[in-house]
């Protein structure tokens, strides 16, 4: 009764959902043991969502964050740790995220693409345009880049391989800059 059981998704695929059929077997299945094991015991899961901090690299997460926050309440949850980097002045990706993040778990009804544009609104004021298509640009890139067979996976990579420049066509620098 005086255990609390962390268990972390280090080894996942960043981009999807930890039951997304595309995510790493291993992820998967590691969910799924430990989540018969769990079923009633104090839980602590430490999730990679946000820790990303290039400042010219923004990867998604975001979409599939409501996806596992159901299966971590699911499984027992009762803590949950999204590691982010705060020790870079251009950190300026998982200072957005905390705030969704504290957001959305507080209030489950909450859409975090919402609460990241009411962010972005407040944080940036006039800019606010030009983060929004920013962020847009590297969210259609990596859409694009996951459809590959080759493709980004900070999993198998390595969180280094995301400023690789093949995966950056110069057209995606003409747009964002």
């Amino acid at each position: 009764d005086d255990v609390l059981i962390r268990i972390c998704s280090i080894k996942a695929d960043q981009y999807y959902s930890i039951v997304d059929e595309k995510q790493l077997p291993a992820t998967k299945a590691m969910f799924e043991e430990w989540a018969v094991i769990l079923e009633g015991r104090a839980t602590m899961i430490w999730s990679y969502h946000s820790r990303f901090t290039y400042p010219f690299v923004f990867f998604p997460t975001m979409q599939h964050w409501m996806n596992d926050f159901k299966i971590y309440h699911k499984i027992g949850c009762q803590y949950l740790f999204m590691q982010v980097n705060h020790f870079e002045e251009n950190d300026w990706k998982s200072t957005m995220e905390t705030y969704v993040g504290a957001k959305v778990m507080w209030d489950n009804r909450l859409n975090p693409y919402e609460v990241r544009k009411e962010y972005i609104d407040l944080y940036y004021g006039p800019l606010k345009g030009l983060v929004t298509e920013f962020i847009d640009n590297y969210e259609d890139l990596f859409k694009d880049l996951k459809s590959r067979e080759e493709n980004p996976n900070t999993a198998l990579q390595g969180l280094d391989s995301m400023v690789l420049a093949k995966w950056y066509p110069s057209s995606f620098w003409k747009k964002q800059f």
